[in-house]
């Protein structure tokens, strides 16, 4: 069930009222401000949230209704208004994409009910900007108050989803912008530091010195005309008066400011449950295409698959009528070569667990007449006329 009662009259919300919002910051140590902002504008979390929400809200959908007795479950077509368009504002794809950014930064998504059935089950949702939304859980074993924007929200109105880490006892999951917040302020400071570095003269291009006494004044005019005469022209500069420009060339590693970068790539790379290399960083091994197609079941097995069980559970499975649920086509994330995809669908054709239409519908090829009845089936039962010896084989050994 889900964490609130359904109401059984169709109904509409005013959203207006939770628009507004300002995203808080966090300082973490290392002097940087931890938020939505500045965390994705790291090069390596963006692309992590971005892999990750981009197969979260792409991979194909199929919506079912389980068959009683145990048969097979059928497909429902048309899906379900919450599975083909769950928002009046955004697509399916954007609707989706919301939900995975907010579970990957804030570790839980907010929706607010907009409409119901009649029945009392949620048909469109709208996802809150998490910023604006606050728990308060009194003690363990109770469910939380939730208040946006300052206000108490309703809990019939407002649905929950709590991403994967929840802590023993408590109803909301931990969100990384707080819980990875130094990892995050680490990065974001190594890169200030680097803007700085090479952009705003965090050191000295060059020196000019000179074996005359000179005061400030001297000095001053001394850098202007300098600087004056090059112009930003790469010709050879005439000095005199005993004047000499040395060139400092202080290399970024020696402030370990690379290996700094490539640390926390790694480090952002944990804590989103990815392969480094998927978000730019350097593994130190190189891929064959063997091991880039295990890559991608291990990408699959171990970073997206949690996040989609709780797609097809905690959002579509408990807040559509029961005999309905949602699966997420996997195959499409896992798509090789022709010929090997090729074997494939004819091992599942002859091994009797799939039909020609399933095979041909994830080639996004049309259904054929007659193409929905399995060709083989999945085991033959063979009658055996005559007795059966079973003691072949058997030679000394006693009862």
């Amino acid at each position: 069930m889900s964490l609130f009662r359904r109401r059984s009259e169709q109904r509409a919300v005013d959203m207006s009222m939770w628009i507004a919002g300002t995203d808080g910051y966090k300082a973490s140590k290392a002097g940087a401000l931890v938020n939505y902002h500045t965390t994705m504008g790291l090069a390596a979390v963006n692309r992590a949230v971005t892999l990750l929400s981009g197969m979260i809200s792409t991979l194909p959908l199929d919506a079912y209704r389980s068959s009683p007795g145990g048969g097979l479950p059928v497909e429902i077509d048309p899906a379900p208004q919450l599975v083909r368009s769950p928002s009046t504002v955004v697509s399916q794809r954007v609707w989706r994409t919301q939900l995975a950014i907010s579970w990957l930064l804030w570790g839980n998504a907010y929706g607010l009910v907009m409409t119901r059935d009649r029945e009392g089950w949620p048909t469109t949702v709208e996802w809150l900007d998490p910023s604006t939304v606050r728990a308060e859980q009194s003690a363990s074993f109770r469910r939380p108050t939730f208040y946006i924007n300052g206000s108490a929200a309703n809990p019939d109105d407002l649905l929950h989803i709590p991403g994967i880490h929840v802590r023993p006892g408590h109803a909301v999951a931990a969100a990384p912008l707080e819980t990875m917040k130094e990892t995050f302020g680490l990065a974001l400071a190594a890169r200030n530091f680097g803007s700085k570095w090479f952009g705003d003269g965090a050191h000295p291009s060059a020196i000019l010195s000179t074996d005359q006494i000179i005061n400030s004044e001297q000095a001053t005019a001394m850098k202007s005309r300098f600087t004056a005469a090059l112009g930003g022209r790469r010709e050879p500069a005439v000095l005199g008066a005993g004047i000499q420009y040395t060139p400092i060339q202080t290399p970024a590693n020696e402030s370990q400011f690379l290996e700094t970068q490539e640390a926390v790539t790694n480090d952002i790379a944990r804590a989103f449950g990815l392969p480094v290399e998927t978000i730019g960083g350097s593994s130190g091994s190189s891929l064959t295409y063997a091991n880039r197609e295990q890559r991608s079941i291990d990408l699959l097995t171990y970073s997206v698959d949690p996040w989609l069980v709780a797609l097809e559970n905690d959002v579509y499975r408990d807040n559509l009528p029961g005999p309905q649920f949602v699966k997420v086509n996997r195959d499409a994330l896992l798509r090789t070569d022709t010929m090997t995809r090729f074997k494939v669908h004819d091992m599942a054709i002859r091994g009797g667990m799939a039909t020609v239409n399933e095979r041909r519908r994830l080639e996004d090829l049309p259904p054929m007449e007659g193409g929905d009845e399995l060709l083989w089936p999945p085991y033959t039962t063979v009658p055996y006329e005559g007795e059966l010896d079973l003691s072949a084989g058997d030679e000394g050994n006693e009862e």
